[in-house]
């Protein structure tokens, strides 16, 4: 839990079970803190069920990254890993949640549910990535299934809802036109209460299929199909440099602390 002490955002309470760690906060130049999340851990595997809760209080201002990539192993049949996240937004608070790319092994299983409730008057930011398996050594589609379930309310109010369901044993899904060829699926949602301004929804900020716009007032979206993890990335950079702009943060090393 983030809460605001003599003007300074603080992690004041911090109750973390193996294999999850917490890197101590940097203080950046606008006041948000960021934290580091590591896994002792070299990935999830078959039977793994994590549970994250992450609350800002009143004022507060967080910055919550991966230190890497979530590496989802191979499950034997019938075996699947799951991970519940919670985050929670107070009146003026700001969370920005930047889990990382999800790479899912062959045969992984893995699924996922994120609910989110944010204040009228809060912000909340976060980015999801997946790539298509581990492509270097040929084991695009190999996964089992990744099913992740994205929910986020603002006063008690369904504000998004994302749903990602791929299952390439189904049928053939590379074939499919729903990712049209793509190696890297990118979704990001940024919320800011009603009448902020918001970044220009046309701005031409890469040359893979992304699309950065709006979809209720103070809030946009941001989709992307890649060929390339490193135009995925490029993306993501630049869509949070148009969300700092609109929300007047500092500038940050991102490539410092992204995974």
């Amino acid at each position: 839990m983030f809460a605001l002490r003599a003007g300074r955002t603080v992690l004041a309470v911090r109750d973390l079970g193996a294999p999850l760690k917490a890197i101590r906060p940097f203080p950046l130049a606008d006041g948000r803190a960021l934290l580091q999340l590591i896994s002792a851990a070299p990935g999830l595997f078959g039977g793994d069920d994590y549970e994250l809760d992450i609350e800002v209080e009143p004022g507060a201002r967080a910055l919550v990254v991966a230190a890497s990539a979530a590496k989802l192993h191979s499950m034997v049949p019938g075996a699947r890993a799951r991970q519940t996240v919670r985050l929670r937004v107070a009146e003026g608070a700001s969370l920005e949640y930047h889990p990382g790319r999800n790479i899912p092994f062959p045969q992984a299983d893995y699924e996922q549910v994120l609910q989110a409730s944010v204040d009228p008057r809060g912000r909340l930011a976060l980015v999801e990535s997946w790539a298509m398996g581990r492509l270097h050594r040929g084991e695009r589609f190999l996964f089992r299934r990744l099913s992740a379930r994205t929910a986020i309310d603002r006063a008690g109010q369904p504000l998004y809802r994302d749903a990602l369901e791929l299952a390439p044993s189904a049928g053939r899904l590379p074939e499919q036109g729903l990712l049209e060829g793509a190696h890297y699926c990118v979704a990001g949602v940024w919320c800011g209460p009603a009448g902020e301004p918001s970044p220009e929804p046309s701005i031409p900020f890469c040359e893979e299929d992304a699309v950065l716009g709006p979809f209720a007032p103070g809030c946009w979206y941001l989709r992307g199909l890649f060929r390339d993890g490193l135009a995925a990335d490029d993306a993501v950079r630049a869509a949070q440099a148009a969300a700092d702009a609109a929300w007047s943060h500092s500038s940050y090393d991102w490539a410092r602390f992204a995974p």
